[in-house]
């Protein structure tokens, strides 16, 4: 599992309390997991949460690779307790060691904002930069439901939920919906 916590750009974040993102993706099947976080004080409980839910789906977590910002006792203290869990931290300027988060934050800049931007350019649209989490959460599910060159027999949501991806529930993100009443 590769972590990465970043400061959300100002615009994007500029109407809302959350500050920082947090990005874990699995290596082997690149499901994506995204927190939304107002500081980074406690990242170490953030990671026992989504150790908690790997732990519900049937998977273990048996090694983290995470920027130097998670290097505290509260991480070495969990990675102790039951299940155990190994850990390493990437070297502070080198970001390639931890490669896979850092693109995926680049990536996820510009997805959100690509998502915003459609939606802000419907005249009827209320949609403003104070949903960037709704737009985030769009672009995760759609991340987590399609194919990916890493694993091309299933989905990282069939690999992590096993069971496939729903697509007839698929909207686009922060659209207006219609709703026809019988």
């Amino acid at each position: 599992v590769r972590m990465d916590c970043k400061k959300i750009p100002k615009s994007l974040a500029k109407c809302s309390k959350i500050k920082y993102l947090l990005t874990i993706k699995d290596a082997k099947s690149r499901f994506v997991r995204r927190f939304y976080l107002t500081g980074t004080a406690r990242l170490h409980q953030w990671t026992l949460l989504y150790r908690n839910f790997i732990r519900r789906k049937g998977h273990t977590l048996a090694h983290v690779m995470a920027d130097g910002e998670f290097q505290t006792a509260g991480l070495a203290e969990l990675a102790a307790t039951e299940p155990t869990f190994d850990f390493s931290f990437s070297s502070p300027h080198c970001q390639s060691q931890n490669g896979l988060a850092e693109a995926d934050i680049k990536r996820w800049d510009k997805g959100v904002r690509c998502i915003l931007d459609h939606a802000m350019k419907d005249p009827k649209s209320k949609v403003t930069y104070k949903h960037f989490p709704y737009a985030s959460e769009c672009l995760t599910d759609i991340e987590n439901s399609v194919f990916n060159p890493q694993c091309p027999e299933m989905t990282p949501f069939e690999a992590v939920e096993g069971i496939m991806p729903d697509a007839s529930v698929w909207q686009i993100p922060l659209s207006r919906c219609w709703y026809y009443i019988y």
